[in-house]
């Protein structure tokens, strides 16, 4: 029962170890295999908090249309490393364009919306998520022009498709589907599992296929708002579905899909006029390289933090550590230390708690953290928790890892220690020496980044007396309170009851001081060409899939030869 991690620490660019499987790593990724382990003490009763406002009990919620005109323009999207692909597979951004899933879910609020499915049921107590369909669903036209009707069955047909092939959701998620009428499909669980809508609402996980393929793709037919047409050697086309199921939707004519060898390459061909959609993972110029062009940003899933080891012994191993940090005065002096919202500034990022911004629904609100009183930056209150302690002038070992931007983040959170009247040492470790220790929590402090968060609970369990990895605490933290906390919310199946859960467990983190502190969400950008509307970039994934309907683009300027 294991799912791929998607947490590691940041790595270095040159000179970097060959990358390990994410499992090799620190295993903090999903999350699933572990919430199905934690969440044994789920909730019993019905669960439907569907809707933002009142209505039907169960109803999905819908995404308000706008005034869609006559369908025009083509959004032309850039993918990296598949300039010599020979397969006829779908690129893995065109996934969410080409098929539909049962559900759609926003993570900034944690609105479930309906996609196929109208309205949903979950009963936790017999575990198991009931989904009506909407009336009059078709796929895409198979290449005698036909298109097929879309019912429960075949949903049930294509999930069991997917556990065939291995796939985490019904393998070990799903026990059984059923389809005991053409409008409704039901969804028997092994054990309550917190990420299912998330999952379910995922293209590339449950996006529903039928039996037979397109002519330009060797991919099963879907139902989205576009479809493959052609593919040639630089890239893929995809066309407008006239029978989309969100009619007038979807507002674009066409998508097409160029491929890159390279991020460089990527850049030149934004500059070029040639895609229109660019992550500005370079520097910050890219944008002033297109007229009209323009830079929208959103805190990444990223997190940089400080953590603090408070045992001898972890995972068997004898490591290094402090004994002072035991004493929640010391932590609670730590953190009043910190100005977070200059941190952030340095650091171009956006202040983070337990649960990272870019997880709007999970996260503790921003008002909620910049008023929290071990939040607050104070350092005459340090100095005097210090005192108390019996611990002023503690001098202790600041690790960190030789990444761009740490030694500077690091200098800054020396002078804000010893302002609160600790004496710290910055010790800039080589990025792989660094890593090792840090797996092993071998460290009295250290400054760390971790990437690829890919769940909201992941920095959850980072807390948690068995960590994200489930083997031990790096920091050598445990509350049996918060760990009861932290099993509730893998405990809830809908993304708002989690989210509430979170929300509860993160203050009773704080309330106990834990022993690693967030600091900060980097920031991540994307440059826009002009006439591009509806791209929501902070919605993340909704964004690329529920809302690509709504994307327009205005006449393009012709590509620079």
């Amino acid at each position: 029962m294991t799912e791929n991690a998607g947490v590691s620490p940041r790595r270095p660019g040159a000179g970097a170890a060959p990358r390990r499987s994410r499992r090799e790593l620190l295993r903090l990724g999903a999350g699933a295999a572990t919430a199905l382990l934690f969440a044994s003490c789920g909730g019993g009763g019905r669960v439907l908090p569907f809707r933002r406002e009142e209505g039907t009990a169960g109803g999905l919620a819908e995404w308000p249309l706008p005034p869609v005109a006559a369908r025009a323009g083509r959004l032309r999207l850039g993918v990296v490393g598949q300039r010599e692909r020979d397969d006829a597979a779908l690129p893995p951004q065109a996934l969410p364009l080409v098929y539909s899933c049962l559900v759609a879910v926003d993570v900034r609020d944690g609105t479930v919306y309906g996609d196929l499915a109208t309205a949903a049921e979950v009963d936790s107590e017999a575990l198991t998520a009931r989904f009506r369909m909407r009336p009059g669903l078709r796929f895409h036209p198979d290449a005698h022009g036909l298109a097929a009707a879309l019912t429960a069955e075949d949903v049930r047909r294509d999930f069991a498709r997917r556990r065939e092939g291995g796939e985490f959701l019904f393998t070990e998620v799903v026990r059984s589907v059923e389809a005991p009428t053409p409008e409704e499909i039901v969804l028997r669980l092994r054990a309550p599992f917190s990420l299912l809508f998330e999952y379910l609402a995922d293209a590339s996980r449950a996006g529903i296929g039928h039996e037979a393929s397109y002519a330009s793709h060797d991919a099963p037919l879907g139902s989205g708002p576009f479809l493959p047409v052609a593919r040639e050697a630089g890239g893929d086309l995809l066309v407008a579905n006239s029978l989309y199921h969100r009619a007038p939707l979807p507002r674009l004519e066409s998508v097409a899909l160029l491929r890159v060898a390279d991020e460089t390459e990527l850049a030149d061909a934004f500059a070029l006029g040639q895609i229109d959609v660019l992550p500005a993972t370079g520097g910050r110029g890219q944008a002033a390289m297109r007229a009209g062009a323009r830079r929208l940003a959103r805190p990444s899933r990223r997190l940089r933090g400080l953590g603090l080891s408070l045992l001898p012994e972890k995972g068997g191993d004898r490591v290094r550590w402090l004994a002072a940090f035991q004493d929640v005065r010391v932590r609670s002096a730590v953190s009043r230390a910190l100005d977070r919202t200059a941190l952030a500034e340095l650091g171009d990022g956006e202040p983070s708690g337990p649960v990272g911004p870019a997880w709007g629904a999970d996260a503790l609100p921003p008002e909620l953290l910049a008023g929290h009183p071990l939040l607050a930056y104070d350092p005459p209150a340090a100095r005097s928790l210090l005192e108390q302690a019996g611990h002023s002038g503690l001098s202790f070992r600041l690790d960190a890892p030789a990444l761009e931007g740490m030694g500077e983040l690091g200098q800054m959170i020396v002078a804000q220690l010893e302002s609160g009247g600790f004496r710290p040492q910055l010790v800039l470790r080589e990025s792989m020496q660094w890593r090792r220790a840090f797996e092993a929590g071998d460290f009295e402090a250290t400054l760390f980044e971790l990437e690829e968060l890919t769940t909201p609970e992941i920095g959850l369990r980072l807390h948690t007396s068995v960590g994200a990895t489930g083997r031990f605490s790096p920091w050598g933290y445990s509350s049996p309170l918060y760990d009861a906390a932290v099993r509730r919310v893998l405990g809830e199946i809908t993304p708002a009851g989690r989210a509430r859960q979170s929300r509860e467990a993160q203050r009773l983190l704080l309330e106990q001081v834990p022993a690693m502190f967030p600091l900060l969400a980097p920031r991540e950008r994307v440059d826009l060409a002009a006439g591009i509307d509806g791209y929501e970039w902070d919605g993340y994934e909704f964004n690329a899939a529920h809302l690509a309907p709504l994307w327009s683009a205005g006449a393009a300027p012709a590509a620079r030869s």
